[in-house]
């Protein structure tokens, strides 16, 4: 009987080599979940020696996984108005996955002019959110915030609302904004039945109705043209049309959520004169 000589043991597989030397993570709030598929972005910076950024290496967004040089670097993860800064050391085979707690929340805004209306996308939606910023969207918003006191301010024309907000870490507010305007359009005819004015030099004032002690009344808002748009708060007005040398006040009250439409009579007719060589 021959015994056969044993085989010798495989050489173990080489260790697989990672595909990358830095893969960050972002969280709004300590024990959060890593934040994807967002539009975050990444700054690498080189670092000083006194470990403040120095000089830019580049910038990445979104789920950023890059290759580094070995080295000490600054990185500032930013997601709208939500920032970190961070340092991070880069070592030669191996990988870093530095975790960047963004300390914010999201607020989501869908301003309406009225009650029940359709969500504006001209609206001008202002966060001034903490620290010494601030920001002006329009229509929906969506957005990442520091957390804290934030102030929201709706426009939507000569209406304004404005209210503070307290959002925390980690926290999505969603807020329904009913700014409270009527729709006014204002037009001019040249006489009761008449042509209609068509000319973008008509101008058209918004004024407030009750008049001041000397007599004046304050001024709202102004347009060029005809079929001139006014989002207004409740409440009495006057419309001021100029065309030319005519001029001519128009009254009206707006009530929240109504369209209506203003027209003018100018009692006026247009004038044409040719003088051949005359200066």
């Amino acid at each position: 009987v021959v015994q056969a000589a044993p085989q010798p043991e495989p050489a173990p597989a080489p260790a697989p080599v990672a595909e990358f030397n830095f893969v960050p993570q972002a969280i709004l709030a300590e024990g959060g979940e890593p934040l994807k598929d967002v539009d975050i972005a990444w700054e690498v910076y080189s670092s000083k020696a006194d470990g403040t950024a120095g000089e830019r290496v580049t910038t990445e967004y979104n789920d950023y996984r890059g290759n580094l040089e070995p080295g000490d670097y600054v990185v500032k993860a930013i997601l709208d108005a939500a920032f970190v800064e961070m340092p991070v050391r880069i070592e030669a085979g191996k990988v870093a996955e530095p975790v960047f707690v963004l300390n914010a929340g999201r607020l989501i805004v869908r301003p309406r002019p009225s009650e029940g209306a359709e969500i504006d996308g001209n609206a001008a939606v202002i966060i001034d959110y903490p620290g010494d910023g601030d920001t002006t969207y329009y229509g929906e918003t969506k957005s990442y915030l520091p957390a804290g006191d934030t102030i929201l301010t709706v426009k939507i024309g000569s209406g304004e609302v404005s209210e503070t907000i307290t959002l925390m870490a980690g926290q999505t507010i969603e807020k329904d904004v009913v700014v409270g305007v009527g729709r006014v359009v204002v037009n001019a005819l040249y006489a009761a039945g008449g042509d209609k004015v068509d000319s973008g030099n008509m101008f058209t004032k918004i004024l407030k109705a009750k008049k001041k002690i000397d007599g004046s009344r304050g001024d709202v808002t102004y347009a060029y043209g005809p079929d001139a748009t006014f989002d207004l708060s409740g409440g009495d007005y006057v419309a001021l049309v100029e065309m030319d040398q005519a001029v001519v006040e128009a009254p009206f009250t707006v009530k929240v959520g109504d369209h209506q439409d203003v027209t003018a009579v100018l009692d006026a007719g247009v004038l044409a004169i040719s003088a051949p060589g005359a200066g």
